[in-house]
C-alpha cells in the first residue's frame, strides 16, 4: 500500500459528541518494534501474485473440507520483517464480550487473536516465523480517551493512526479526523458471514449520490463489504474505532465494544 495523501474536505463529523481539538493524525507514538527477547525465525511463507499465503483458517463455512489458506496483503517491509493484514475479514467477533470500559490490552478480542486464532491458524513452524511486537496504543486524538498500556502481541489489529499510514485516503478532514478510503473497503469470508457479520452492498444509486463524490471508482458497484474493528479507543472507553463498510474511517468512527456483528482482519509481522 502507498502512503496516504491528505485531501481536505468539507465532511462534518456528525457522529462526534464534541469537536476534535487536535489537528494531527496521531499522538506521536512510534512504530511497533520487535519485543525484547523475541527469537522469530525466517517465516515459511509463499507468494500468490500480490498476496502472501500464510497459515490456514476456516473460511468457506464448510468444516468438512478443512481450513483454507489465508491470504495477506503486504503493508510494509522494514527491518527484515513484513507487516501483513488479512485480505478478507476472516471472522466476526465483538471487541469485548461485555459492554464495559476496556483498552486494547484488556479486551477479549486481543486474547482471542493471540490464543485461539494464533493456535488454530498457524503451525508450529509458522508460529516461529511470527514476530512478537511491542505495540503502542495511542489515545484517541479527538476525545483523548486513553489507549492503554503498550502491549506485546503476535497478532493484533491496526490502529486508527496506522490505517492513515498504510492506506490511501480519497478524502481526509484534519478538523474532524474523519475520511473516506476505497482501499479500506474489505471483502469477507463465508465463515465471517455465517457468524453474523454486518455487510452492505454498494448500489448504483448510493455510488452516484455518495461514493462518486469522494472519488471512488466504479469497481465497487454491486460488491458487498463488511465492517471491521481497529484497536483504538472510541470517544469513551466502552467504545472502539472501526472501519465502516464503505471505507469510512478515522478517530471519530467508533461504536460499542460489545457489538457482535463487526469483523476481524488480523495483522501480523513475519520475519524474512
Amino acid at each position: 500500500m502507498k502512503k496516504h495523501m491528505i485531501t481536505l474536505c468539507a465532511f462534518v463529523c456528525t457522529a462526534a459528541m464534541t469537536a476534535c481539538v487536535s489537528t494531527s493524525t496521531g499522538n506521536g507514538s512510534s512504530k511497533p518494534v520487535a519485543a525484547e527477547g523475541d527469537d522469530a525465525k525466517p517465516a515459511p511463507y509463499t507468494r500468490d501474485g500480490d498476496y502472501i499465503i500464510y497459515g490456514h483458517y476456516e473460511q468457506d463455512g464448510d468444516e468438512s473440507n478443512g481450513p483454507e489458506p489465508i491470504e495477506w496483503e503486504v503493508l510494509e517491509e522494514r527491518d527484515g520483517m513484513l507487516l501483513l493484514i488479512s485480505r478478507y475479514i476472516l471472522e466476526t467477533k465483538p471487541y469485548n464480550v461485555e459492554n464495559e470500559d476496556v483498552t486494547w490490552e484488556t479486551c477479549s478480542l486481543r486474547k482471542w487473536l493471540n490464543v485461539d486464532f494464533y493456535d488454530d491458524a498457524f503451525s508450529e513452524d509458522e508460529q516461529a516465523g511470527i514476530v512478537k511486537m511491542k505495540l503502542s496504543n495511542p489515545d484517541n486524538v479527538c476525545w483523548w480517551t486513553k489507549g492503554g498500556k503498550d502491549t506485546e502481541d503476535h497478532v493484533f489489529l491496526l490502529s486508527a493512526k496506522e490505517i492513515l499510514e498504510y492506506f490511501n485516503f480519497n478524502t481526509w478532514d484534519e478538523d474532524s479526523q474523519l475520511g473516506h478510503s476505497q482501499e479500506l473497503m474489505a471483502g469477507y469470508t463465508q465463515q465471517a458471514l455465517n457468524n453474523g457479520l454486518k455487510i452492505y452492498t454498494v448500489t448504483q444509486d448510493y455510488y452516484d449520490t455518495d461514493l462518486a463524490g469522494y472519488g471512488y471508482d466504479k469497481s465497487c458497484i454491486g460488491q458487498s463489504y463488511g465492517v471491521w474493528w481497529l484497536r483504538s479507543p472510541g470517544y469513551i472507553s466502552c467504545r472502539a474505532c472501526l472501519v465502516y463498510e464503505y471505507g469510512y474511517a478515522g478517530w471519530g468512527y467508533e461504536t460499542l465494544v460489545s457489538f457482535d456483528n463487526r469483523g476481524v482482519r488480523p495483522a501480523i509481522y513475519i520475519k524474512l
